[in-house]
């Protein structure tokens, strides 16, 4: 039996091995549920998916718990819509209030906001960073013709985890899912295997950090550790 993952991003939703064009970053609620309940139908078990500020402030996501939300960063993108930076964050914000004590709030301890983003919530806190302290960090860097190496250092978990890279990926990607694969039990095998067979996705992103390539790369992580794997 073949377990799999859902997908849900800006450029695409897959279901398995089937892909989708995307219309929303996070589609409306009818239709995410339509989705959820596809992703039930072809046997997912987990669903990664990037849930946009829109989708928040307009309630398309809400009633559902999250095992765990991950914050990368606060930008300009889209003040056409919210206005002002603080709309924008308080609209970023609404997940992380909304989570239960069961779940992970992961935040960007290097980015202004990662702090002030999982202020109040209920769920345990995990950060990440690669210029400052935090509970998942850089160590070790290594740069070379054939790209980047690292070790990650998940000081809540007390174990050190060697990251081979064989492309050079913005280190904060892979950190922010190695967090939340950390966070949701996966193993360190896992991880490392993830990570080494991981390449970079199509992005929108004009700064290049791309909350998508976080989710992809957790979505190979979720695939490599699930229970009905033999290895």
């Amino acid at each position: 039996m073949e377990g799999k993952v859902g997908l849900i991003g800006t450029i695409e939703y897959v279901v398995g091995r089937e892909k989708y064009p995307a219309t929303h970053t996070t589609p409306e609620s009818l239709e995410l549920h339509k989705l959820f309940a596809t992703m039930v139908e072809k046997g997912c078990t987990h669903v990664v998916m990037e849930v946009s500020s829109h989708s928040l402030y307009q309630d398309r996501v809400y009633g559902l718990e999250f095992a765990a939300a991950v914050f990368t960063n606060l930008t300009q993108d889209h003040l056409d819509y919210h206005g002002t930076m603080e709309n924008y964050f308080q609209a970023k914000k609404i997940l992380f209030d909304s989570l239960p004590s069961s779940s992970w709030a992961i935040t960007n301890s290097d980015d202004a906001s990662g702090p002030k983003i999982v202020q109040g919530t209920k769920a345990s806190v995990l950060t990440y960073s690669v210029n400052g302290s935090s509970d998942v960090s850089a160590q070790n860097v290594s740069l070379s013709i054939n790209g980047m190496s690292f070790c990650s250092l998940p000081s809540c978990r007390g174990n050190y985890t060697a990251l081979p890279i064989s492309r050079t990926i913005q280190r904060l990607h892979i950190l922010a899912a190695c967090s939340a694969g950390f966070a949701l039990g996966v193993s360190a095998a896992s991880i490392n295997t993830g990570v080494a067979s991981f390449s970079s996705v199509p992005t929108a992103a004009s700064n290049g950090f791309s909350p998508l390539e976080v989710g992809r790369l957790l979505l190979i992580m979720l695939i490599r550790r699930m229970p009905w794997r033999s290895a």
